[in-house]
């Protein structure tokens, strides 16, 4: 028998020949009336101490274990208790039965509180720092690390505030061992001695973690400290860079998203969704610091008026590399998104490669991600040469797995819309896959592309790729009827009662090679198919072409299919205007213009009497949709930085991205979105309501 002493209460465990262990409960010496814990081999006992500390002191020897876990799971048999290792091994057990932790990962070391570990000494040891009540990070982050952590070979380490006294932490001296300290600390202040065990982590250069609360982990929110302890009030501006202003109180939850174009930081690598709803309020940041990097936004309401603000950064603070998230709600651990930018940035802290980076100097790529997320589901591809990029491409992120797409309609209902607008499923698998561009005509009729051939052109072989992967084609293909026949289709979508819903389909063109964009007018069918911009002649309308299509524009490139040609609309003038986008090139001719060559990013327009081209304005990013406001301004998407959308005034040369100079300018926002991918492919329309 051996006891377990605490000031309030003491732990009775009796060690029986028979694979049993009994635990009693005792406060103040005097037997409780609860229920026993008896833990026998392959028996789950449900009842568990809970957000208790014990001090185990042994021949003079002290453990402790943090019991803030709500389960009991891992059994053992009574004779591997032997020999000189009794002692060391009942009180491991006691950890696994009150943990509720892994056996492989559970043992118990003197002096220190490493109650979860992979006993691994070269892995990286994580050091978790938990002194708040409000989100129950005792309870999650314990279950974070032996999830997410522990099999991806991270060593975790657990020290928790003393109950008794808020502002101690018990075996906070674990610090000076680990590489990493996640911090999850609310208004507490420390002695001198245990507030210098945390400055001296940093200034050794090492990282830090913080989610939640501890925006405010050592500061008070009003009065002094106690006598003997001490407040670090800047540790906000000073280490995370950012300020706190405090809570928004709203109950509704809030909106996560990615910052724009952070999914290219490391720690988005292998984030497939990237946006999910949290039961947290907002925090109010502010002042981010100039080396801080935004990675999460959280958008919510107040008083009816749109706020946004960061919720997830990085910051360089000396040498020590500092991710922090106000994000941190018991139930964000639910969220795949929020743990998997968790763990990538312990992973960015500790300067390791993301899953799928290559490791330097290896061959091999780092294999931290779990395995069903590396699998290559069969028919993923729609051609070998597609399946071959995919398998090989030594790029970052996830190959896929073999879960199934979801469905329109649950598709529908992860998308999160503002508040004064609704949204409307209008057509889905099976009538329409991978739409890339829709148009109205004058009957209020919804033309699409369905963009199946994407991304290899039919007929054409890739000779080489340059340095900027742009593919080398062996041939011009030829334009229709005697083309390479592909897989793309230009539908047309009615709604024949009014209802809103499109009920009626009709596939008026089969067999396209890269068909990008379909406009209806001038008494036939347009479509840009590059290298072409074809003219299918239907002059009753029936939706049925009158004869072969005519090419009125050649010369459009197709070194990367994704950049080419796209986006034709009318223009109010008369003229069909058009997109092209960043990593291809062209050489336009018509009846009338000749020779007329750009690269990449620009805005063309064409006019289909007079026969002539021309370019009327260049530059952006990855230059995708068109748009005409009622003035006859003309607006482009864009992946260039922070801007979603550029205004193009008639010859203008703007910046391009990657290559030259100039002076882009900042228009008004305008979104098309259509979805395809890993959820069934939906068309869905956005409206005020």
């Amino acid at each position: 028998m051996y006891s377990v002493t605490e000031p309030d209460r003491s732990l009775q465990i009796v060690l029986h020949r028979s694979p049993v262990v009994s635990f009693r409960r005792f406060c103040g010496g005097i037997l409780h009336s609860g229920p026993a814990f008896d833990i026998v081999e392959g028996t789950e006992v449900s009842e568990t101490a809970k957000n208790t500390q014990h001090t185990v002191s042994v021949d003079g020897d002290h453990y402790r274990m943090d019991c803030s876990m709500k389960r009991v799971f891992d059994l053992f048999g009574g004779e591997r208790v032997v020999g000189n290792q009794v002692i060391r091994q009942v009180f491991r057990f006691a950890a696994i039965a009150f943990v509720g932790l892994n056996p492989a990962f559970v043992e118990l070391v003197v002096a220190d509180d490493e109650v979860l570990a992979n006993k691994t000494s070269a892995a990286p040891h994580v050091v978790f720092v938990i002194g708040e009540r409000g989100y129950r990070t005792s309870e999650t982050l314990p279950l974070f690390a032996e999830k997410e952590l522990v099999p991806l070979g991270f060593r975790c380490s657990f020290v928790t505030a003393d109950p008794n006294n808020p502002n101690h932490f018990p075996g906070l001296e674990l610090v000076q061992q680990a590489d990493i300290v996640f911090l999850s600390v609310r208004r507490r202040t420390l002695t001198n001695k245990q507030l210098g065990i945390i400055r001296s982590h940093l200034q050794a250069g090492k990282p830090l973690i913080g989610i939640r609360t501890s925006s405010h982990a050592f500061a008070l929110s009003k009065g002094e400290p106690p006598a003997g302890y001490v407040s670090w009030q800047n540790f906000d501006r000073e280490v995370l860079g950012g300020r706190y202003e405090g809570d928004l109180g709203n109950k509704g939850g809030t909106n996560v998203t990615t910052q724009l174009r952070a999914e290219q930081h490391p720690i988005m690598t292998g984030i497939r969704r990237k946006s999910f709803h949290s039961q947290a309020t907002l925090y109010q940041s502010s002042e981010l610091g100039p080396k801080t990097s935004v990675i999460l936004r959280g958008i919510t309401r107040v008083d009816g008026q749109p706020v946004e603000m960061p919720i997830a950064w990085t910051n360089q603070f000396g040498q020590s590399r500092i991710f922090y998230t106000s994000l941190g709600h018991a139930t964000d651990f639910d969220q795949p998104t929020f743990t998997g930018t968790l763990v990538n940035a312990v992973r960015w802290c500790l300067k390791l490669p993301m899953v799928g980076q290559t490791v330097a100097g290896s061959g091999r790529t780092a294999d931290m991600s779990p395995p069903a997320r590396n699998k290559y589901k069969a028919g993923l591809a729609d051609s070998k040469e597609v399946e071959k990029v995919i398998r090989e491409f030594a790029g970052r992120g996830e190959v896929g797995d073999d879960s199934e797409p979801t469905s329109p309609a649950d598709a529908l209902a992860l998308f999160q819309v503002h508040e004064d607008f609704e949204i409307d499923l209008i057509a889905s698998e099976p009538t329409i896959a991978q739409p890339l561009f829709m148009s109205w005509d004058h009957r209020g009729r919804m033309w699409v592309v369905q963009y199946r051939q994407y991304p290899f052109p039919a007929g054409l072989k890739v000779v080489r790729y340059d340095q900027y992967l742009r593919a080398v084609f062996d041939k011009v293909p030829p334009p229709p009827p005697n083309h390479f026949v592909g897989k793309d289709i230009i539908t047309v979508l009615e709604d024949t009662n009014g209802d809103g819903a499109y009920d009626k389909s009709k596939d008026v063109i089969t067999g396209l090679n890269i068909a990008t964009s379909v406009v209806v007018g001038r008494g036939g069918i347009w479509v840009l198919n590059p290298p072409y911009l074809l003219f299918y002649p239907d002059a009753d309308g029936d939706d049925v072409p009158d004869g072969d299509p005519e090419v009125h524009l050649s010369g459009f490139g197709l070194e990367d299919t994704h950049s080419v040609a796209n986006s034709l609309s009318w223009g109010p003038d008369g003229w069909l205007y058009g997109a092209n986008g960043s990593t291809t090139t062209a050489t336009i001719n018509s009846e009338v213009t000749r020779n007329v060559h750009f690269k990449g990013q620009c805005i063309w327009r064409y006019h289909p009497v007079t026969k002539v081209f021309e370019v009327y304005a260049e530059g952006g990013g990855n230059t995708f949709s068109l748009e005409l406001d009622s003035k006859g301004r003309v607006f482009s998407g864009t992946n260039n930085g922070s801007t979603r959308g550029m205004h193009y005034a008639q010859g203008g040369y703007a910046k391009k991205t990657g290559a030259n100079t100039g002076h882009s300018q900042i228009p008004t926002r305008l979104v098309i979105t259509s979805t395809c991918g890993m959820t069934a492919t939906t068309i869905a329309l956005l409206r005020r309501s």
